[in-house]
């Protein structure tokens, strides 16, 4: 039987957490570069534990 991705998604509910990484907003430059905001994942939520950098 065929099943769409979306289909998979809706049987495994942690599937749907996969592209939804949340990001913390770093302040730390802010000074020195106001045009600039950098962000960084917050892999600890990941629900496979990965670290690897997928850019």
């Amino acid at each position: 039987m065929y099943e769409t991705f979306y289909d998979v998604i809706k049987r495994y509910p942690i599937l749907d957490l996969i592209w939804n990484t949340s990001l913390v907003r770093i302040d730390l430059f802010r000074d020195e570069f106001p045009d600039v905001e950098v962000y960084a994942k917050t892999e600890m939520f990941n629900p496979g534990g990965s670290i690897k950098d997928r850019s």
